[in-house]
């Protein structure tokens, strides 16, 4: 029976280790406020920055300052922020209702090919 208690205990304290392992999420600090903009600038098949955050509820107005052409596509908001042509030296705006979740931002480019550029995280309050 003493072996049974010890890989018990063991089992416990591996399991309870595990949460020390998940990293504290910090949120954005404008996360209580209704109406937020995010600039981001797309170039080099990527978005700076490359990881948007914003919180469940908010009213996001996504501003991207473009130095690339592609289709911009940012999945899960497809009747809200549809994909579209991005021209470079414009900027573009993108204009949502955050829904909790983490959505990628994927670039079409000339030729076909599909890049993923960022992602939007919609955090919890």
């Amino acid at each position: 029976m003493n072996g049974y208690r010890m890989i018990a205990l063991g089992l416990v304290l591996a399991v309870g280790g595990l949460g020390a392992c998940v990293p504290e999420v910090t949120l954005p600090e404008d996360c209580g406020e209704g109406h937020v903009e995010r600039e981001v600038t797309l170039a080099n098949d990527r978005i700076t920055p490359g990881q948007i955050e914003v919180c469940d509820g908010q009213h996001v107005v996504l501003r991207v300052t473009v130095q690339q052409a592609a289709i911009f596509h940012l999945h899960g908001y497809d009747s809200e922020a549809p994909a579209r042509d991005v021209v470079a030296g414009n900027v573009e705006e993108f204009v949502l209702m955050a829904r909790a979740g983490e959505y990628p931002i994927e670039l079409h480019l000339a030729g076909g090919e599909q890049v993923e550029a960022g992602v939007l995280t919609v955090h919890l309050p």
